[in-house]
């Protein structure tokens, strides 16, 4: 495992109890919006029940874009002997979603009541002075548990088929949970397979799939319009139902043989209308992608040595991000698939959440060693912007040659005297844009070549990767010899 940068003490805070999901909570008001300078960020766990002294709680902690910091919790709420094992934020900040295994229960955020201001309270902290223009403090924000009954769509019906029948019914653990982009529906997928598509406010279902999979589900996301909603399980393939329907319009499986699904993330461009999976293969963590027109696989790209376990993908869509039981985080290109930050031992044990900032600018993991992270994205590689401004100065030089060479303008402006000085600064110039002229044709050839080479140098790769195999397993045997 590598060891912690320097800086991680501004990034990264340990809680003292087991972290499973975490989530951006965008807050109502003046203050909140893509801009803001400070974002909100839940984190849930805990240690269950038993006497191991662990509590189980929902924190809260606030970070700043500006400064790349993240702070002590600023409130907390207790959740007695159940985690929260996942949870999903409204994306317009209507509260939270938290999956204590069969039940589910709504959080709000909400300003502190004046008490609790000026004393402190069980949910919150002393107020501070905030930094939000014409908003409140995060610091004076609370988390409370909302009235609300979110079973409602799901105990329609049941009350009245008899106590005994009822009682026998039981509720499977809750295993994937998220809002819609826009809020209007909830995805909730459990262990014995059920899929269910609720209205939001209402709760009202609007898809039930008793037996979507014959195995537990272990992901589920909507796409960007509510209509389509994508599902993966412990075992088989990944598929695709209409939410209207309330039927599979898309199985899709992996032809290479031992690989598994285990995520999947919709993009969020409308333009870009992709399906995202992780897989496992040999042991190694994959990222496929499908176009979901035809449910066509489009891209697929080995990202890790390592099974991924946490997956998300930005606000934006422009990146997505990966986490390993390793405890790495990786924040990649969704349009190249190639890794754009390398985060190795981000945390000390596997990774149990993934998730983006409302704004796309930095990246939330949490994972079962207590820690929280924020990565902040960094800004894209300039990549070939060098050409550019090479070519800029190309093109002012060859201005300049070209004026230099019109000699009657320049002998009225500047005088004969200097006409020797100027012919010879115009020659010097004319060759020098000559030998650019001749470094881009290079430079194109190259670019040529290492685009046919490139097939050949990756196979080259793979065979020097499994020649290091077996030479270390030559060495390993060697040593046990002796």
């Amino acid at each position: 495992m590598a060891p912690s940068r320097p800086d991680d003490s501004k990034v990264k805070k340990q809680f003292g109890f087991p972290l499973f999901c975490g989530a951006w909570a965008p807050t109502k008001g003046p203050a909140a919006g893509a801009q803001s300078a400070e974002g909100l960020v839940v984190l849930a766990g805990g240690g269950g029940a038993g006497r191991h002294g662990i509590k189980s709680k929902i924190i809260a902690c606030k970070y700043s874009f500006s400064a790349n910091e993240l702070s002590d919790e600023v409130f907390s709420l207790s959740t007695g002997a159940n985690p929260a094992f996942k949870i999903t934020a409204h994306p317009n900040g209507d509260g939270l979603i938290a999956a204590f295994g069969d039940a589910c229960r709504l959080f709000e955020v909400r300003p502190q009541e004046e008490e609790q201001q000026k004393g402190g309270g069980e949910a919150g902290t002393e107020g501070k002075e905030g930094s939000e223009e014409g908003g409140v403090p995060l610091e004076q924000l609370q988390l409370v548990q909302s009235a609300v009954q979110l079973n409602a769509g799901e105990e329609k019906g049941r009350g009245e088929r008899g106590g005994k029948e009822e009682e026998e019914e039981k509720v499977a653990e809750v295993k994937c949970l998220l809002f819609s982009a826009d809020g209007c529906r909830v995805v909730a997928g459990s262990e014995d397979g059920r899929l269910r598509v609720f209205e939001w406010p209402s709760m009202e279902v609007a898809m039930e799939v008793p037996r979507a999979h014959t195995s537990s589900l272990r992901d589920a996301d909507i796409n960007l319009d509510g209509s389509l909603v994508a599902t993966t399980a412990d075992a088989g393939p990944l598929r695709v139902w209409s939410v209207r329907k309330g039927t599979a319009v898309a199985t899709l499986s992996i032809a290479e043989g031992g690989a598994r699904f285990g995520l999947c993330r919709f993009s969020r461009d409308p333009s870009k209308p992709l399906l995202y999976s992780t897989c496992v293969k040999a042991g190694k963590g994959w990222v496929v992608v499908w176009e979901t027109a035809a449910w066509r696989r489009v891209a697929v790209r080995k990202i890790h040595n390592d099974p991924i376990s946490a997956f998300a993908i930005s606000p934006d869509s422009t990146l997505l991000a990966t986490g390993t039981p390793e405890g790495n985080v990786f924040i990649v290109d969704a349009r190249t698939l190639s890794v754009r930050q390398r985060v190795v031992g981000a945390h000390l044990v596997f990774v149990t959440g993934l998730d983006f900032a409302p704004n796309s600018r930095a990246l939330l993991s949490v994972s079962g060693d207590s820690s929280a992270r924020v990565t902040a994205v960094a800004a894209k590689p300039a990549g070939q912007a060098w050409v550019a401004m090479l070519i800029l100065t190309a093109l002012g030089l060859l201005a300049l040659a070209l004026l230099l060479s019109a000699s009657d303008l320049v002998h009225q402006l500047l005088g004969p005297e200097y006409s020797p000085y100027l012919h010879l600064l115009s020659s010097y110039l004319q060759l020098f844009s000559a030998y650019v002229r001749h470094l881009f044709r290079y430079l194109d050839l190259l670019l040529v070549y290492l685009r046919q080479l490139s097939p050949y140098l990756k196979q080259l790769l793979l065979y020097l990767q499994e020649l290091s195999l077996q030479l270390r397993g030559l060495l390993g045997a060697g040593q046990q010899m002796q």
